[in-house]
């Protein structure tokens, strides 16, 4: 009777363990965030086990909400499940121009998490899903499994020079007047855009 207790006991924790491996998979299978990191790096259950683990909060944002604000600390990673936002830099006449746009896994917080200061502000254009994690956390990760800061490294690198591409491009556009396009200009006065600025809603910021 001991040995079937034994072997029911064993039978049992095997079925938890791959119950619990099934049901990870099952919620990284269709993540946006996990399906561009694999782009660049393979990703084993373990991976998404501590990558899971990094995760303090799934966090649910209205639209017109400002998740990052120019000239502001920033110490957060968060992984765009659901839901567009743009980054934008507020010009010295008052208007904001569109730096680009935040899609389904992309990272809010990168790079401004890893300056002194965010170099942009990024406000949600509409209802969005985030998977929020520290930087601090995220860096410890990192540090156990190397190629997730591989694939973070990758993200940045991509970022940057989708970014430096966006610009050149702009640079040289010119009205027929002369003057240049400004990217604003085409959406300023929507109602979201128009929208005062609000308090951070992902983390409490603090000017230096």
């Amino acid at each position: 009777m001991i040995q079937i207790s034994n072997v029911n006991d064993v039978s049992l924790r095997t079925v938890a363990v791959r119950g619990s491996a099934r049901a990870t998979k099952d919620i990284w299978r269709d993540d946006p965030f996990v399906t561009r990191l694999r782009n660049f790096v393979d990703l084993t259950l373990p991976d998404l086990q501590s990558l899971r683990a990094v995760i303090e909060v799934e966090q649910s944002v209205k639209k017109r909400r400002d998740l990052v604000h120019d000239g502001y600390e920033y110490c957060k990673l968060c992984f765009v499940k659901d839901g567009f936002a743009a980054r934008y830099k507020l010009l010295r006449n008052g208007k904001r121009q569109i730096v680009d746009f935040v899609l389904p896994g992309d990272v809010v917080g990168l790079p401004g998490s890893f300056l002194d200061r965010a170099a942009h502000s990024v406000l949600a254009v509409s209802d969005m899903k985030l998977q929020v994690c520290s930087l601090e956390a995220f860096v410890a990760l990192c540090f156990r499994r190397p190629k997730f800061g591989l694939a973070l490294s990758w993200l940045a690198a991509q970022e940057a020079v989708n970014y430096a591409e966006r610009k050149s491009t702009s640079a040289g556009a010119r009205r027929s007047n002369g003057s240049p396009i400004c990217s604003s200009k085409s959406i300023r006065g929507s109602r979201w855009w128009a929208a005062p600025r609000r308090r951070c809603s992902t983390c409490r910021s603090r000017r230096r």
